[in-house]
């Protein structure tokens, strides 16, 4: 691996982690637990009813719009704005979830956060890490061959290789995350 990978990477996940901790402060300071109780179901990480086609549809409803977005960001030359914001909005939903979770349920809240919350929210958010680095790299590249008029070689069709893999991952996270909803209640 390649040092700035390794930095894009460290970088990339600096922005979920800061996201997380601003959604998990702004839902513990508001005072209203149901302003930020949709992040738990919108972002994937918690079901309304605890059963398999709920926590799977609310995992893979999220987790797909999101990488449907960063593989579509990659095409455009000025879209890193977007996958930043992408990035900071998905640890904007696992804060705001945690925290929801803590003030929901109390202390059940931290079973469900150790059980339901974090397998899910670490590995999807593996999988949107390395999306949102593809993302970057190809929007780079087109950003170069606009702004610097350099050329490079455009693999479109390893770029979807690429995010065609991390689809699979996704979806083994999701049906993992479908899985854990039957298992716990």
């Amino acid at each position: 691996m390649k040092e700035n990978t390794k930095f894009n990477l460290s970088t990339l996940l600096f922005v979920v982690l800061v996201g997380t901790f601003i959604g998990s402060l702004a839902a513990s300071r508001s005072g209203n637990i149901d302003i930020f109780s949709h992040y738990l179901v919108n972002g994937g990480f918690l079901a309304d009813n605890h059963n398999f086609f709920s926590g799977f549809t609310n995992a893979l409803y999220s987790s797909a719009l999101t990488l449907i977005v960063l593989m579509f960001c990659g095409f455009c030359a000025i879209s890193q704005p977007i996958i930043f914001l992408t990035l900071l909005s998905r640890g904007f939903s696992l804060g705001a979830g945690i925290a929801t979770t803590y003030l929901k349920y109390d202390t059940r809240g931290v079973f469900l956060t150790v059980t339901l919350i974090l397998p899910f929210a670490l590995m999807s958010s593996a999988v949107i890490v390395l999306a949102a680095r593809e993302s970057f790299s190809l929007s780079k590249i087109f950003a170069d061959f606009a702004f610097k008029s350099t050329q490079q070689k455009l693999e479109i069709k390893l770029y979807f290789i690429k995010f065609a893999v991390l689809f699979v991952l996704m979806l083994i996270a999701v049906i993992i995350q479908g899985c854990l909803c039957i298992v716990v209640k």
